[in-house]
C-alpha cells in the first residue's frame, strides 16, 4: 500500500508520539523527480506505485511512501516480496522492474536485509548491485534501487527524523 508523504506529514504534525507507536515497519520513499524528461511519453514518466485501474501514481516532486511489511498471503512466505505484478506486498508498476523483483526479511533483533530474486535488471543497495538469492544488510537510511527505479529504505526512527524535519518547514 502506498501514499503521498504529505498524509503522514499532517499525521506528525498533528500527533507524532501516536504516530510513532503505530510505525511499526519500515518505508521506501520514492521521490520522483521535479523535472521530468519532456522527451519521453506520458506513459514512461509516470510511476504506477500499484497496478490497476484508479491506482495512485507518483507525480513529478510529490513524494509516496511503500510500507515496507506482508500485505498479502503469496506463495513467497520467507519475506516482504517486491515486484511490479499484483501478487507482491509491494507494487512498483515500473517495467524495469520484474514481476517479482526483490524481497525484504527482518531477523528476531529487527535488523533488515533485501535480497534480489534473480530480476533482469537487479537490485542495487548504495549503488552495489547485488547477487541474486543473497541478502544484504540495510542500514536504517539507504538508497536502494530495483531496475530503474531509486527509493529510500528508512527505518521508522529515521523515518520520523524525515517527517519532523518536513513538518517543520
Amino acid at each position: 500500500m502506498s501514499e503521498p508523504i504529505t498524509s503522514y506529514i499532517a499525521r506528525y504534525a498533528e500527533d507524532p508520539k501516536g504516530l510513532a507507536r503505530a510505525l511499526k515497519y519500515p518505508v521506501l520513499l520514492y521521490e520522483p523527480a521535479e523535472e521530468e524528461d519532456t522527451e519521453r511519453s506520458i506513459s514512461q514518466r509516470r510511476f504506477r506505485t500499484l497496478s490497476g485501474v484508479g491506482s495512485p501514481e507518483a507525480r513529478a516532486g510529490i513524494p509516496v511512501v511503500l510500507r515496507v511489511r506482508k500485505e498479502k498471503d503469496n506463495a513467497f512466505r520467507r519475506g516482504v516480496t517486491l515486484g511490479r505484478t499484483s501478487n507482491n506486498d509491494i507494487i512498483i508498476d515500473d517495467a524495469s522492474v520484474s514481476r517479482f523483483h526483490a524481497w525484504f526479511q527482518a531477523d528476531e533483533a529487527g535488523r533488515w536485509t533485501v535480497a534480489d530474486a534473480s530480476s533482469k535488471n537487479g537490485t542495487r543497495v548504495s549503488g552495489t548491485r547485488l547477487k541474486p538469492k543473497r541478502p544484504a544488510p540495510l542500514a536504517p537510511d539507504v538508497r536502494l534501487r530495483f531496475g530503474k527505479v531509486e527509493v529510500t529504505f528508512l527505518a521508522p526512527e529515521a523515518f520520523l527524523k524525515l517527517l519532523a524535519a518536513r513538518a517543520s518547514r
